[in-house]
């Protein structure tokens, strides 16, 4: 068995990293792992306060459940972005698989030991692209042992694991043309229509309008869930989540606070901070792999992505034009549309003035 290492970003929100590094310690196979954290240095003093609170908690606190524990800080602001990819390659430059998570992340006791025997009982799978330790809190479908499945409508950055290789494939793919470049084609192979209803509207918004452009220049959740569909890859997931995001309070820079928690559950409304974990001792792995029931699970996921009505315009609005002009007659109207928004934010800058 080889055991992957651990590695997260922080820099102020010393009670998420807390509740974090506590609970994988509680992890049965800590004692097997390497942990890498890297703290980035405060851009104001608007994270000061938080900064040294988690400095403290690092430099005073026992991590001798783990079998190394290493705090890289940093002497300047690096940003979210960079601090994250500066210590994912120095993580990689030592070993050929990782566990990426973030410092809002609760851990169940198996974390480690489901990422670890997915990465290794997938290693050489090219069907499959990572492990997600995340699951939405819905009633999978599975057959009658299963403790995990085969999942191809989206991806969870709450907790992963990765391959070096198959990562670095991956990323290049992503940080480049590759989504826009195989819109035309995604659409003609009817790939378009066999991802989940965000995943799709998100990608027609980004492919005809640029909305969101800059998360479609990077891996996310998005540009994986895009990516899966396009090529015709997998996730393993989990049957119950082993990991609860407390991040939807307001404190983080992506997960948004969730206000409205009434209603029918959806991704938008959900009380992420309250889902169950998986409770087990031990992670005994029995993944169904079914094609049935990946079907099946992309459309119980499908009911409960929430998708926002202002995405859903540009399909409306801007597919039937796509679909009548053609690829390359329509490059240039998407590049009015890129120029026009770019004018608008200018102007808008300019007015705040």
């Amino acid at each position: 068995m080889i055991y992957a290492p651990v590695f997260m970003i922080t820099l102020n929100r010393y009670k998420h990293l807390k509740c974090a590094l506590e609970s994988l310690k509680k992890n049965t196979w800590a004692k097997y792992t390497d942990v890498y954290i890297a703290v980035d240095y405060p851009p104001n003093d608007k994270y000061r306060s938080g900064y040294e609170k988690v400095c403290d908690y690092l430099d005073n606190s026992d991590f001798s459940d783990f079998h190394t524990f290493t705090v890289i800080k940093r002497n300047e602001n690096f940003g979210a972005g960079k601090n994250s990819r500066d210590l994912r390659d120095f993580v990689e430059s030592k070993y050929d698989r990782w566990i990426s998570a973030e410092d809002d992340i609760e851990f169940s006791e198996t974390f480690i030991e489901y990422i670890d025997k997915c990465l290794e009982k997938y290693e050489n799978d090219e069907r499959v692209l990572a492990v997600s330790g995340y699951s939405y809190p819905l009633k999978w479908k599975m057959k009658e042992g299963a403790n995990a499945f085969f999942q191809d409508g989206t991806y969870s950055a709450w907790g992963t694991g990765h391959w070096r290789d198959k990562s670095k494939e991956i990323r290049k793919k992503l940080e480049g043309t590759f989504l826009l470049d195989n819109f035309d084609s995604a659409l003609k192979s009817g790939k378009l229509m066999k991802m989940t209803e965000g995943r799709k509207i998100e990608y027609v918004a980004y492919a005809l309008a640029d909305v969101n452009s800059y998360l479609f220049s990077r891996p996310c959740d998005m540009t994986y869930g895009i990516y899966m569909a396009l090529c015709d890859k997998v996730v393993v997931v989990p049957a119950i989540s082993q990991t609860r995001n407390h991040g939807f309070d307001g404190s983080g820079l992506y997960c948004s606070k969730v206000l409205d928690k009434g209603g029918t559950p959806n991704s938008q409304n959900y009380g992420y901070e309250n889902q169950p974990l998986n409770e087990s001792k031990t992670f005994d792995l029995c993944v169904d792999e079914s094609s049935e029931s990946t079907a099946c699970n992309h459309r119980i996921l499908d009911d409960f992505l929430y998708v926002p009505d202002y995405l859903k315009q540009f399909e409306k609005i801007l597919m039937p034009i796509y679909k009548a002009v053609g690829k390359h007659a329509y490059v240039p109207i998407r590049h009015a549309i890129v120029v026009a928004k770019n004018l608008k934010k200018k102007t808008g800058r300019n007015n705040a003035r």
